[in-house]
């Protein structure tokens, strides 16, 4: 798959990839919670609540594993990826760089709640509505944290909601007067940022997945 673009090398086709990806992941949540909230009286609708939180669960992990592919990758037209990684970082740090930045911080705790959806939808018996509505209206305020809109009210007010996982390096605010980005050939110069030394550590792989497990767990009896 090659799309002729203006600057060699770039794959500017993975960012409308993910960018559709992660409205379907806020549209599927949205969809689901609706279906759950109006179970106890539509009893019907369990199962079209059912499909639309599997799919959401699905779209999410094909996000999940966008980001990873492209980091592996080292494509460092997306900002996240040239501000998280870099050619010389070991590879086993990669999950590390993945939620080193808010936006994967809040990729890996909707990753939770859909593991954890799975398993009340599987056990939940009679509290499966009451308790998926409440953990997939989380899901659609969370994707909103990754959605990345940019409304203009006027010409010095602009409203943003969320931020863009697969934001061009050179189109990021902090960016575009770089002058490297002006040479069509800017992919062969360019290196990421890398991983914070002080995060990399086997440790950081394992402990932020645990923190973000019980923050997700909390969901479930509060519902």
């Amino acid at each position: 798959m090659d799309f002729a673009t203006q600057f060699a090398g770039e794959q500017v086709y993975w960012s409308t990839i993910g960018k559709i990806l992660v409205s379907l992941v806020l549209g599927t949540s949205l969809f689901a919670f609706l279906a759950y909230w109006k179970t106890d009286t539509i009893p019907q609708l369990k199962i079209g609540a059912r499909i639309g939180f599997y799919l959401h669960g699905a779209f999410l992990f094909a996000v999940f594993l966008l980001v990873i592919f492209l980091m592996l990758s080292h494509r460092f037209e997306f900002y996240y990826v040239w501000q998280h990684t870099n050619k010389s970082m070991s590879p086993q740090y990669i999950l590390s760089a993945l939620w080193e930045g808010q936006e994967g911080s809040f990729l890996l705790w909707m990753m939770w709640h859909v593991v954890l959806g799975f398993v009340v939808i599987r056990v939940g018996g009679n509290y499966e509505p009451r308790i998926m509505w409440v953990i997939c209206l989380v899901q659609f305020f969370l994707s909103t944290m990754i959605l990345g809109l940019h409304f203009i009210v006027n010409e010095s007010q602009l409203i943003t909601i969320g931020s863009d996982l697969f934001t061009l390096t050179r189109e990021h605010p902090s960016m575009r007067k770089v002058p490297l980005f002006s040479n069509p050939d800017y992919l062969e110069k360019l290196d990421g940022r890398g991983l914070n030394p002080l995060l990399q550590n086997y440790w950081m792989t394992i402990h932020p997945p645990i923190i973000f497990a019980g923050f997700s767990a909390l969901a479930v009896p509060f519902a």
